[in-house]
Order: structure tokens, then C-alpha cells, then sequence
């Protein structure tokens, strides 16, 4: 099984969770059943096939070559997958998208709670019913503002926009994740271990969390260090 048999099966087990991930919630409607009901069902399977997948890149896929274009390839389409897909398990992707408007209008986003009058010209039907805590300021420290106000800029009220944005981190995770994996000296495609991840799949780009554009920065100041950049890796820290 291991070389060609090895690649076949890695690529049967992404083309499967490709199919959950795209098949999941139309096949929940089509029962009648809400997305957040079908989520526990949907995430136990997905991660049953994640655990497989990575067994199988550990103990029977050569490390490199076409076995890591074929993960790093499944890993990305199982996030666009999930780009146009309802929000249903945080509400807080509308926090984000309600900050960025308010910075665009040139308003403070920690004057203000969204319930207040003074940003009554701003709301709407899609983005301000949906914020929560709405009589509260917002926690979200200036660094993840602006990505807010970026986001606002370039696709305004847009979910899969600021999903796109996130996306775009997520590239620079694995991106980072492999010079690490290169500088230890283990295999490549230990980056399955990430790449596949439903609960990566799940939180950092179908929930939108702001955490996932935290993530490359991290593993930024860790490379530094590794090469020896302490002030450098604390500089990226900083930021």
C-alpha cells in the first residue's frame, strides 16, 4: 500500500471529505434538519476521515512529491467548499463586519456600542440583527481593527469576503507550517496534521474566528527564533 496504493487511498479519503463538506448541509435541509443539529454528526465523520488520513501520511505515503500536492490541494478546496456556506455556529463574523463599517463611516469602533443612536444611519437588516452583545463596545484589539476595516473596504457587509481575507492567512499558515516542518527535518507532510483539520476547517474559515489570522504570526516570530532572531520573532509577537 505504500507509494502508489498509499497515494490512491489519501486521495479516495479527501475526495470524500470533499463531498461531506459540500454535501452536508443540502442533505440536513433536504431532512429537514438545522445546520447546527447536523454539526456534532457532520464533524464526528469528517474527523474519523481526518484521523485516517493522517495515519495513513505517517505510516504509509513516501514524504514530498505528489502525496503533499494532493494534501495541500484537498486541504485548500475543503475551505472554499465552505466559503458560501450559512453562518451557523458563531455569530461573531458580524461583530467583525459591524466594526469595519463603523471605521469606514470614520467612527471610533470603542466609542460606540452597535445599539447605540449615534450609529443609527449605519445599520441594516443582513449584519446589525445579527451582532451580538449589541449593547456592549467591542473587545477587538486595534491589530485585528484593521482587518476589519480592510475587509470593510475591499468587500463591504460581505461574509465570504472576510472568509476570503481569512483564507488568505490560511495559506500563509501552511505556507510557514512547511519552512517549519523543513528547518526540524520532518517530513512535509506532517502538514496534513493542519491542512486537513475539520476543526481548522470548521472554527478558522466556516465560523470566520479572527484567531486565524493570528496563527501565521505566531508561527512567524517562531521561525525567527528558530533562526535565531529573538528580537526580530519578539517584534512579530508585538505587532
Amino acid at each position: 500500500m505504500r507509494g502508489v496504493g498509499g497515494l490512491a487511498a489519501l486521495t479516495a479519503l479527501g475526495a470524500l471529505s470533499a463531498a461531506i463538506y459540500a454535501g452536508a448541509l443540502p442533505v440536513a435541509a433536504s431532512l429537514g434538519v438545522e445546520p447546527l443539529a447536523a454539526h456534532p454528526v457532520v464533524f464526528a465523520v469528517l474527523f474519523a476521515v481526518y484521523l485516517a488520513a493522517t495515519w495513513l501520511a505517517s505510516a504509509r505515503l513516501r514524504p514530498g512529491g505528489t502525496a503533499l500536492s494532493v494534501m495541500l490541494a484537498f486541504g485548500l478546496l475543503f475551505r472554499v467548499l465552505v466559503l458560501p456556506t450559512p453562518v451557523y455556529l458563531s455569530s461573531d463574523i458580524y461583530r467583525y463586519l459591524w466594526d469595519g463599517r463603523v471605521q469606514l463611516d470614520g467612527v471610533n469602533p470603542y466609542r460606540y456600542p452597535p445599539s447605540a443612536p449615534e450609529l443609527g444611519h449605519l445599520r441594516d437588516a443582513e449584519i446589525h440583527p445579527h451582532v451580538n452583545r449589541s449593547s456592549a463596545r467591542t473587545v477587538y484589539p486595534p491589530a485585528t481593527q484593521w482587518l476589519f476595516a480592510l475587509s470593510a473596504a475591499l468587500a463591504p457587509g460581505s461574509i465570504v469576503g472576510w472568509r476570503v481575507l481569512l483564507l488568505g492567512f490560511e495559506i500563509a499558515t501552511v505556507v510557514l507550517l512547511l519552512a517549519l516542518l523543513r528547518r526540524l527535518g520532518a517530513a512535509a507532510t506532517g502538514v496534513i496534521a493542519y491542512a486537513w483539520s475539520p476543526l481548522v476547517v470548521f472554527e478558522g474559515i466556516q465560523a470566520g474566528h479572527v484567531d486565524a489570522a493570528l496563527i501565521p504570526v505566531v508561527l512567524l516570530a517562531l521561525l525567527l527564533r528558530q533562526a535565531g532572531s529573538s528580537v526580530a520573532a519578539g517584534a512579530t509577537l508585538g505587532v
